[in-house]
């Protein structure tokens, strides 16, 4: 019996010093990360994880997931992390469970990826709880249902997780999943930006800005936009330095805007990119330099920036830079027009019109025309209503139809274009498409000649009526 007692007691007594032994080792293993000593760190994690430290054990698949200390394997970080994840710990169960959703370093498996971030959600590991939501919310073979996934970003943002917490207020604000709550919304981009979550700050920057769900404030705005650009966040340089070029709650500083731009630019931004080249094309801020306009233009226009697909037609139809290079401009502002740009789609009709660049083509410039007018309305859409009713009044494409060219024309004299003003005057005057209406027709006449439209001055002053 004293024998048998003994025994145990010196198993004990080793079991308490081997755990001492590797929670030492995980302890320096941590102190070589911090100095940054990865390949020390690798080995002392190794020995502890070999002895079931789930902590060191997850470290060490950390190191191969970064590639640091060891040659970056994501199959060795998977494996790593599922011996961490059989002890519960919910860090390695959020990181495999990642790895089976996008596939990285084992086959993609929704089923397992859910399960392994549920375990890690229920252990209440914020990340996991996030990507759960994440994962149930795009919509998955196995999802459970919206109400889950909100049920986990909520958990995630009462931890302070700021991703958690800005996307939750996304959700508030668009009332996607949960009840519309501004105030709700407002008090979690602010917990998340005061974190120095940038897109959280570009948005309350934005809801300052334009006034949307809290009193318009530009120095508010400002505030958020820089706090973003200090981060080197593209969309924080863009938008201040939107703020500078169109001198919102600052003076304005083209200099500072096109610095601001070029930071932004310079890291892919699509829009800096495109305002970069208009900067240029105008000499804002910067001396004029057309070939340097289209070398920014460029770069947004080849990632499919349909602003600066259309810009840079324009610039090469003009022919700036050198020659008119027209089957070039053509090329990217149909690609604009296809894209839906309105401008692009009135710009492509209008070409077809005059057959400039392309052969003349009255039945493709209706078709753009129409696809322009579809629009919500814009300067753009105005412009192809006035030239869809005359076009529908004259029979250029299409035949004659009274009736349809009243309504195009209507819409944009509705707007005061001249033009338009004019010819459905015309149209009271002659009966076609409306009653035929004396005084109908010199009120849209009159309309014509006061935007100083000199037809419709003639055509007044023929009819022996006054004109001012």
């Amino acid at each position: 019996m004293q024998t048998t007692r003994t025994g145990m007691i010196a198993f004990a007594l080793s079991f308490v010093s081997s755990t001492l032994v590797f929670a030492g080792s995980l302890e320096l293993g941590n102190q070589a990360f911090k100095k940054g000593d990865f390949i020390e760190a690798a080995k002392l994690y190794r020995d502890a994880g070999e002895q079931g430290n789930a902590d060191a054990l997850n470290a060490l698949a950390l190191l191969y997931l970064n590639g640091k200390g060891v040659t970056q394997d994501n199959s060795e970080a998977a494996k790593w992390f599922s011996k961490a994840a059989e002890f519960g710990n919910s860090d390695a169960q959020y990181h495999l469970g990642k790895m089976y959703k996008y596939g990285h370093g084992v086959s993609p498996d929704e089923t397992r990826a859910v399960d392994l971030l549920r375990k890690s959600a229920e252990r209440g590991n914020s990340d996991g709880q996030l990507e759960l939501s994440m994962t149930l919310t795009q919509k998955l073979s196995i999802m459970q249902g919206d109400d889950e996934a909100v049920k986990w970003l909520q958990k995630s943002a009462e931890q302070n997780n700021a991703l958690a917490q800005f996307l939750l207020a996304l959700s508030y604000l668009e009332g996607r999943n949960t009840p519309h709550n501004n105030a709700e919304a407002l008090k979690l981009l602010h917990k998340a930006a005061e974190q120095g979550l940038p897109s959280a700050q570009v948005k309350l920057g934005d809801m300052y800005k334009n006034g949307s769900e809290v009193a318009q404030n530009y120095e508010e705005a400002i505030k958020w936009y820089r706090k973003a650009a200090e981060q080197k966040d593209n969309n924080g340089q863009f938008h201040l330095g939107e703020m500078y070029v169109e001198g919102l709650g600052v003076t304005r500083d083209d200099n500072e805007g096109i610095k601001l731009y070029r930071m932004a630019a310079e890291q892919g931004h699509q829009d800096a990119q495109t305002h970069l080249g208009l900067m240029y094309s105008q000499g804002l801020g910067v001396k004029q330099d057309y070939t340097e306009s289209i070398k920014w233009l460029l770069m947004a226009a080849a990632k499919g920036n349909a602003n600066a697909q259309f810009i840079l037609g324009t610039e090469l139809l003009a022919g700036h830079d050198g020659p008119h290079d027209k089957s070039e401009a053509l090329k990217w502002i149909t690609q604009a027009a296809d894209q839906g740009l309105a401008q692009a789609q009135v710009s492509l009709g209008s070409l077809y019109m005059a057959g400039f660049g392309v052969t003349q083509d009255y039945s493709q410039a209706l078709k753009w025309y129409l696809k322009a007018a579809e629009h919500d309305l814009n300067l753009a859409t105005i412009v192809a209503w006035s030239k869809l009713g005359k076009m529908y009044k004259e029979g250029l494409g299409v035949e004659i139809d009274y009736s349809k060219a009243e309504k195009w024309l209507r819409k944009a004299a509705e707007h005061e274009v001249p033009d338009s003003l004019y010819n459905l005057g015309l149209l009271y005057e002659n009966g076609q498409g409306v009653v035929k209406d004396h005084v109908e027709a010199i009120k849209w006449l009159r309309r014509a000649a006061e935007q100083g439209y000199l037809d419709a001055k003639n055509k007044l002053k023929a009819d022996g009526i006054l004109v001012e």
